[in-house]
């Protein structure tokens, strides 16, 4: 399966965001995880989905066998905000994803 950067991210009830990283396993080469780009009215953030969430990619989309709510449910991580300086502190968010199959 191949997931292109950027490609539009739908839920089964509508659009989400965008793919921001394809993680892959580093031994395998396998793809494990996709990170979503959601842009809201207070900013962007991340959600780092399992492949398994994936149920199709086509050309520029890739659709999941989530719905909105699913992923509204899900930790998000706040992107860094252009000025903001390294070595400030950063909260510590754990990563945890449910997948229904």
């Amino acid at each position: 399966m191949q997931i292109p950067l950027n490609a539009k991210v739908e839920a089964t009830d509508g659009n989400v965001g965008q793919v921001g990283e394809v993680l892959q396993d580093p031994e395998s080469g396998d793809l494990t995880h996709l990170v979503l780009l959601e842009n809201h009215i207070f900013g962007k953030t991340q959600v780092t989905l399992p492949i398994s969430a994936v149920d199709r990619v086509d050309e520029d989309k890739v659709y999941l066998k989530l719905d909105k709510a699913d992923i509204k449910r899900l930790p998000t991580v706040p992107v860094k905000k252009k000025g903001e300086k390294e070595g400030e502190p950063v909260e510590q968010v754990e990563m945890v994803a449910r997948v229904w199959d």
